[in-house]
């Protein structure tokens, strides 16, 4: 299922006062794009992740050992490529074969024994 771009509230009311506290978020197919504290006068304070879940141990990893986080980055960037070349060769294989198989089905005078 495709996630849309949304906003939580907006900061008005339709009487023109200004909203409650909201938070906003915005989110994508990929995860979060937005997620900010907005308060009653319109100052927004961007939300952290909580340190326990997957993004929060992410950043604290990534500060406290940038290097070793690019090379797990890039490890994975290198295992992503590898996963679309094997599925293009696959894909390849697939195509190569029909046409293999199609180009056999070909009627020769010669190798069907109708010479003479």
């Amino acid at each position: 299922m495709k996630m849309q771009d949304r906003t939580a509230q907006t900061r008005t009311t339709r009487g023109g006062g200004t909203a409650p506290p909201t938070v906003e978020v915005r989110a994508s197919g990929f995860g979060l794009k937005r997620c900010h504290y907005v308060t009653a006068e319109g100052s927004e304070f961007q939300l952290i992740p909580d340190p326990a879940s997957a993004e929060g141990r992410r950043g604290r990893f990534d500060r406290s050992h940038p290097a070793l986080s690019r090379w797990f980055g890039f490890l994975s960037v290198i295992v992503l490529v590898i996963g679309v070349v094997l599925l293009i060769l696959q894909l390849a294989e697939q195509v190569t074969r029909d046409a293999e198989r199609a180009l056999r089905m070909r009627h020769n005078w010669l190798l069907d024994g109708t010479a003479g």
